[in-house]
């Protein structure tokens, strides 16, 4: 976890989460570097998934930040993103 950079005092902790595919990692064409609505979705999973495994209240002011970058896409990418985030 980290600071917050607000100035605003927050009882519990906020969960970002950015999911990326390497550009060799998917089965469909090349990504961009940027994300896609795909990729923000997944985010967004991800994140709603960790808001209820951590015990935000823990972490007053906190961001937690979570990096996933897929390698290899096989079917089984967001499950495994959630458990190696939430250990």
């Amino acid at each position: 976890p980290r600071q917050a950079q607000s100035d605003e005092f927050s009882q519990q902790a906020r969960v970002q989460c950015e999911f990326k595919y390497a550009p060799f990692g998917a089965r469909s064409a090349p990504r961009s570097l940027q994300p896609d609505a795909d990729e923000r979705d997944t985010a967004a999973r991800v994140a709603d998934a960790l808001q209820a495994a951590v015990l935000l209240a823990k972490y007053p002011k906190a961001v937690i930040d979570v990096y996933v970058l897929v390698l290899e896409e096989d079917g089984a990418a967001v499950p495994a993103a959630i458990m190696c985030a939430s250990t």
